[in-house]
């Protein structure tokens, strides 16, 4: 991490880990640094001021995704099993588990409020889940696996393998746009201060997009 005073990074290390990480996760709102990794194995490996912890495994194969919700009281890790796993954050005990896809989750995403997930997986689909309920609102569809999400606005905008961009309004479940960005998208990012989208795919060119408001076409 780079401290914003100082032109040095600042390095830790971690000696020792257990498998190969995957992913990784900063708690929010902890009182003191708090981290998750997701680990290839399926397991957890927790790091926070009073030294680092193994959770086993409980997703069949690698923890693809982790994240924490807005307040920092609960912790989703999303698994090469399709399996959505809640844990209690404080006490990292799992408080639900799903069988959300049928393949390999590859994206999460909150809402900006924090109270809606959003999961996108290998074959394309995404499923909007409310926070506190843990079921499944509804289901969306693209041509190709879920590469990337992010939103602008209220508008939910998805990457796909065929380098296709999506724009799905989520009250409805509608698509509002869809274009071709000509080459198969790996990831994304959205501006928070202006409709804007960027992509990055394997040609080694990030593609910065204009997009439209929603009342566009």
């Amino acid at each position: 991490g780079w401290p914003l005073d100082k032109p040095e990074p600042t390095r830790v290390e971690l000696p020792g880990l257990p498998s190969a990480a995957v992913c990784l996760a900063f708690r929010p709102n902890a009182k003191s640094l708090e981290f998750v990794l997701g680990m290839r194995d399926g397991s957890l490996f927790f790091v926070d001021g009073s030294g680092s912890k193994q959770v086993k495994p409980d997703h069949r194969g690698a923890v693809k995704q982790a994240l924490y919700s807005s307040d920092g009281k609960s912790l989703v890790t999303a698994g090469a099993d399709g399996q959505l796993i809640w844990r209690d954050a404080a006490t990292r005990r799992i408080t639900q588990a799903v069988k959300a896809h049928d393949t390999e989750i590859s994206r999460l995403l909150l809402s900006a409020d924090g109270r809606q997930l959003i999961s996108g997986d290998w074959n394309g689909v995404l499923k909007i889940w409310d926070m506190a309920t843990r079921q499944s609102q509804r289901e969306f569809h693209q041509p190709e696996a879920v590469s990337g999400l992010g939103w602008v606005g209220k508008e939910l905008v998805s990457g796909s393998w065929d380098g296709s961009l999506h724009g799905w309004e989520v009250s409805s479940g509608r698509c509002l746009r869809t274009f071709a960005t000509g080459q198969p998208i790996h990831d994304l990012t959205c501006d928070a201060r202006a409709p804007r989208v960027a992509t990055v795919s394997l040609d080694q060119m990030v593609r910065v997009w204009d997009w439209p408001d929603s009342t566009s076409h």
